[in-house]
């Protein structure tokens, strides 16, 4: 039995007694009550707390926390069904703007997979590959990633990732030149949220088509995209002939 509680994480234990009480409060609990419910010190509570607001998956209102909106389609059975269903007409939007394969990107562990995107129609293309996992500090998707995640940042020693993440938090976009893959270049700049469950958009060009200047100017349209989808009413009209297969 001793070996058995060696093998435990008493940690995650603690994280995973808060989040049962959030599911079974869909009003919220304060810290009070959560550490008087579990019967940890409210230090050891508020740090789960933080933790897991941190990665996105509570939300705080006031003194009270609850589970976000994230964490249900994070905790889906298909947790990307949603995701695709919410994102796909702002990727529809941006890739009319674009004429450039677009790219939905979610971190998986220590790697970035695209679980959809949207293609151009040109002779020339850059291909997805929505199956593959991605190098976080190789490509713009997960330079983004990375600069939700210092932990992860750190166990990567490439030259210059540390300024190129002070930059992301600045400017709030990463760039891929022809790092990943010879002859590609891409930019990538957080979604509807900037938590580590949340998904990234990416743009990706064959170099010959790609100018820094343009893809800047298509990330501050992609923006107003994304804030105009967050309004109340805020439906994004897009054109369905110019959606294309996933």
């Amino acid at each position: 039995m001793a070996a058995q509680e060696r093998d435990i994480s008493t940690s995650l234990l603690r994280a995973l007694d808060v989040i049962s009480l959030l599911t079974a409060a869909p009003q919220g609990r304060s810290l009070a009550d959560l550490a008087e419910l579990t019967a940890m010190p409210r230090t050891t509570v508020r740090r789960i707390l933080t933790t897991l607001e941190r990665y996105g998956v509570v939300d705080r209102n006031g003194t009270d926390f609850d589970l976000s909106e994230s964490f249900f389609h994070w905790a889906n059975r298909d947790r990307y069904a949603e995701v695709r269903r919410r994102y796909r007409p702002i990727l529809t939007a941006i890739a009319q703007k674009a004429g450039e394969l677009v790219l939905l990107g979610v971190q998986e562990g220590d790697a970035l997979v695209h679980v959809d995107f949207i293609e151009a129609d040109h002779a020339v293309r850059v291909a997805p590959m929505p199956t593959t996992r991605h190098d976080l500090h190789k490509t713009a998707q997960g330079k983004i990633v990375l600069s939700r995640r210092p932990d992860l940042a750190a166990r990567f020693r490439k030259r210059g990732l540390a300024q190129e993440i002070e930059e992301i938090h600045r400017t709030g976009i990463a760039w891929n030149i022809e790092e990943s893959d010879p002859g590609m270049a891409a930019v990538a700049f957080p979604g509807f949220g900037n938590s580590p469950v949340d998904p990234v958009i990416g743009i990706a060009w064959p170099i010959q088509r790609f100018s820094r200047q343009e893809a800047e100017r298509l990330v501050r349209a992609a923006r107003r995209l994304i804030q105009q989808a967050e309004k109340p009413d805020g439906g994004i009209a897009t054109n369905p002939a110019a959606g294309a297969r996933t």
